[in-house]
C-alpha cells in the first residue's frame, strides 16, 4: 500500500536525508551487502550526475536499477531519464516514490511509465528478487 503523506518541498528535505541523520541509516536487512565506500551521498537531482555511480555500476555488469525515492516528479524522474540515457534499464517502484500531491504523483508515474522499462510495485520487485 501506498504512503499518502506527500513531501511538501525538496528543500525542505535536504538536511533530512543526509547520510548521517538518523533514519537514513542503511537497513540491517541490506548492512550485510552494502560496504560504506559503496554509498553515494549525492544532493543533485540524478543521483547518477557528479559521482561515479555509473562506472560502479558498469564495472559489475549491473545494468538494471529499481528506483524508489522522493519526489517523484523531481529527482525520481530525473534519474529514471538519467539512468535511461545512460543505457541502464530503470523500473521506478511506484510505490515507494512520492510526490506534493496525489496528482503530480499520477502524472509523473504516467511519464515515467513512458520514458523507462516501466513502472513495478514493490511486491513485483521482491518477487523479481528472490
Amino acid at each position: 500500500m501506498r504512503n499518502t503523506a506527500f513531501m511538501r518541498a525538496v528543500g525542505d528535505a535536504q538536511q533530512a536525508f543526509r547520510p548521517d541523520v538518523p533514519g537514513t541509516q542503511i537497513i540491517p536487512e541490506m548492512r550485510a551487502s552494502a560496504e560504506s565506500a559503496e554509498v553515494v551521498d549525492n544532493q543533485k537531482l540524478s543521483g547518477l550526475a557528479g559521482n561515479d555511480l555509473p562506472q560502479r555500476l558498469g564495472a559489475r555488469g549491473i545494468d538494471t536499477v529499481f528506483l524508489t525515492g522522493v519526489a517523484t516528479n523531481l529527482t525520481v524522474e530525473q534519474i529514471a531519464r538519467h539512468g535511461t540515457d545512460l543505457g541502464l534499464t530503470v523500473h521506478p517502484v511506484s510505490d515507494c516514490v512520492t510526490a506534493a500531491t496525489e496528482e503530480i504523483h499520477a502524472a509523473s508515474l504516467a511519464n515515467l511509465e513512458l520514458a523507462t522499462a516501466g513502472c513495478l510495485t514493490a511486491d513485483h520487485v521482491l518477487k523479481l528478487l528472490a
